[in-house]
């Protein structure tokens, strides 16, 4: 597998966990109403600014909060994916 082929398929990797950690801890509160604490802010960084949703607001705002919020994650993860592929894969120059 070339380096490049590596490199996005770690990536994509990476970014679907950062899909599918928000959407798990949404239906774990949704379904056993455990809420939000440290591991949390762990898994989903970027759910601090969920707190703009404090106040009612309309659906197409809530929509568009959690999509930034989730796509916000995503590329965290995808970022990580990255440093992760990177850090292990070494200069391209080596034998």
């Amino acid at each position: 597998m070339t380096h490049s082929r590596f490199f996005v398929s770690w990536t994509l990797a990476f970014g679907l966990l950062g899909i599918a950690a928000p959407v798990f801890l949404m239906l774990r509160f949704q379904v056993f109403h455990v809420p939000f604490g440290d591991a949390e802010s762990f898994l989903w960084p970027s759910s601090i600014q969920l707190m703009a949703l404090n106040t009612p607001a309309p659906w197409p705002t809530i929509i568009f909060v959690y999509g930034v919020v989730i796509a916000e994650n995503v590329l965290l993860y995808c970022n990580r994916g990255c440093g992760h592929v990177a850090n292990s894969t070494g200069s391209p120059d080596d034998p």
